[in-house]
């Protein structure tokens, strides 16, 4: 597994915004994207298999998940699982007349014989990748809040990783309307006009 950052804005470096007062000037989430690496196994070609107790049919293009590799009389091979079995296939993805019997939950066996149609049978294994993202770091939102004479108000709003806010974390915010740009922690915003309606902004740095 590899992790990444990753980052929610409503904002792009250098882009003019506009926004009204009470909406959200800034809006920064900071998630972890965990990566995972596994392998799955493709059926290349129809083909049906007879024993363990049923006929059991493939379909080409369906895919299972990657069990591992088996000894099958002192020579390793791999097989995928399905529906409890190992099915067990060579190096050239052919499937043999054995399979394992209670994979993965309890202790495998070898099963009785089993038919695969001559030259049928045929299975690719490939590595894929899946991701999941979670919530890792800051969660955070600046309202603007209009003026105030000659100050900019504006609350900076701290979210949990839940997006539930938490009321010991809002703080007022104020600046000099005069000021072309202001700074909060990692944010340098420039300021082009501001109104007690609305304010022109550009955010020029966020610590990335």
């Amino acid at each position: 597994m590899r992790s990444e950052a990753v980052f929610e804005t409503n904002y792009e470096i250098g882009e003019p915004q506009e926004v009204y007062v009470g909406e959200a000037m800034i809006r920064f989430r900071e998630l972890r994207r965990d990566i995972y690496s596994s392998d799955r196994v493709t059926i290349l070609n129809d083909f049906s298999v007879q024993g363990l107790g049923q006929q059991v049919r493939y379909r080409r293009g369906s895919t299972y998940p990657y069990g591992g590799v088996t000894q099958v009389n002192g020579a390793e091979f791999d097989f995928f699982i399905d529906n409890g079995r190992g099915m067990i296939f060579n190096a050239t993805g052919q499937l043999q007349d054995i399979a394992l019997i209670g994979v993965p939950r309890y202790a495998p066996r070898f099963s009785d014989p089993i038919i695969v149609p001559n030259g049928d049978g045929f299975v690719g294994r490939e590595e894929v990748e899946d991701d999941q993202i979670e919530p890792d770091g800051a969660n955070y939102e600046i309202v603007y809040s209009g003026l105030d004479g000659d100050t900019l108000r504006m609350t900076y709003r701290e979210y949990t990783e839940g997006n539930m806010a938490r009321s010991a974390f809002f703080q007022a915010l104020s600046y000099p309307v005069s000021s072309p740009s202001i700074r909060f922690r990692d944010l340098v915003i420039s300021v082009d006009s501001a109104t007690s309606e609305s304010i022109r902004f550009n955010v020029i740095s966020d610590g990335r």
